[in-house]
Formats: C-alpha cells, structure tokens, sequence
C-alpha cells in the first residue's frame, strides 16, 4: 500500500559464491538485528528489509540533511553553541543504546555517522560495526581509525566508554571541521600514534573552557577515568539544554 512516506534504501548485491559478500552480508543481518529493537528519537529508525533475487534491501529513515560530515565539509566547523545542542543530541542517543539489555555498542561512532534531518536535529545511524554485548567487554577491531579509542586500538577488551572516546572525537570533528588527529600520513602511523603514545586528540583553543574540559573527560585514555554517556548528560555544559528550544 502506498503511504508516500519517504525512506532510505539501503542496497547490497551479495555474491553467494564469495566469502567476502557472505561475511558482509552476516555483518549487514547483525545490523538488521540490532536496530529492528532500538527506538528512540536520536537514532535512525529501521523500516524493514527485503531479499530480492541476489540483493538485499534495508529500508531505514530518511534524513535530508545527510551526514555530520558532509554539512562540515560544505559548510566548515559549527559554532559552539550548536555543536553543544549537537552534543546533547547524540548524548541521548548513546546513552539510550548503552542502557538496553544488554547494552548496545555502537563502535564506530563519526561525523559520517551521525546524520542531520531536515528539522536541523541529529540522529546515530549506521549500526553495521555494533555488538550487543552481554558483559559489556569485546575485542575485536571494528570502526573508523581516527576515532578509535587506544583500548581498541590495542586490542586489549573495550565496553561502552570506547565509545565515548568516539564521541569526544566527533566533537573536535564538528569544531574543526576535520578529523579529531589531523592527517596521518598512513593507517599504521595512525594506530601507532593512538594506541601506543600517551597523546589525546588536540581540543581546539577556540572552544570556552568549559566546553574544552567537556571534551577532556571525554578522551581520557585511561577508560575507567573516562565519563559514561549518563554522567556527561549531567555536566554544566549540557546539562541545563532544552534542545526543543533551540
């Protein structure tokens, strides 16, 4: 029947005579399963899927503003008092995913990631790297390089504080319009820099103080001094913000 809702179609030629297509075709129905249960209003929501001759078909909610990225890369670095509303926005969003039973870990959680609706407010999309996770503890190497926490860079087991390291990088992201390290002149000299120095991504001087200690705590190398999504919706700098105000 026809609605006239507009949606997202996500669209996957899979191969089945190759292990590559298989294994992502296993990645994408892990997607499937993980968001057909969240509903919230900071994530994209999941419509449904099909399979159709060799092509799988996931139906997700449009967001016309596209992604955090490319309105960065279009329009340069956010003003603060956006990318605060910003923050809290995703906030709520991570928060609702590390609260489910068990809790959900994004692990790759970046600009591109987030995307904007037509109604300027955000959502987290693309689940394809998430992990329920029952103790709250993996160890595998998923998401983008650059926003990687050093426990998953290094491999060693990482909860839901990895991604709040994300999270803060995708802050220095929105107020640089660049990537939270800069440029890395190789993958390996990325992994190297995030996993094995004792260096945190570089928060712009630009920011109030108050909104540069918010990033802090949130890329905290040690993750056990690292902030939860639940604490940081209590800090001064988003605490007190109606965003259906803004």
């Amino acid at each position: 029947q026809c609605s006239g809702q507009v949606f997202a179609v996500k669209e996957v030629m899979i191969n089945s005579h190759d292990s590559a297509d298989l294994q992502f075709k296993a990645d994408l129905e892990n997607e499937i399963s993980i968001v057909k249960d969240l509903k919230h209003p900071r994530i994209v929501s999941y419509l449904g899927h099909d399979y159709m001759d060799s092509c799988l078909y996931i139906y997700l909610e449009f967001m016309a503003g596209g992604s955090m990225a490319s309105v960065l890369s279009m329009f340069g670095a956010l003003e603060e008092s956006l990318l605060i509303v910003y923050a809290r926005e995703m906030l709520e969003g991570l928060d609702y995913l590390h609260t489910r039973d068990p809790p959900v870990i994004h692990r790759d959680i970046k600009g591109a990631n987030v995307l904007v609706g037509l109604d300027c407010r955000v959502k987290l999309s693309d689940f394809g790297c998430s992990k329920r996770n029952q103790d709250t503890w993996c160890c595998t190497l998923k998401g983008s390089i650059p926003w990687m926490a050093p426990e998953v860079i290094k491999h060693t087991g990482y909860g839901r504080r990895a991604d709040v390291w994300s999270f803060g990088c995708v802050m220095i992201e929105m107020a640089t319009a660049n990537s939270p390290w800069g440029r890395f002149d190789n993958p390996m000299a990325a992994m190297h820099k995030i996993g094995m120095s004792e260096s945190t991504p570089p928060v712009p001087d630009t920011l109030s103080d108050e909104c540069r200690d918010f990033i802090s705590i949130c890329v905290q190398r040690d993750p056990a001094k690292r902030a939860n999504a639940a604490d940081l919706l209590q800090h001064d700098l988003v605490r007190d913000l109606l965003v259906d105000d803004v």
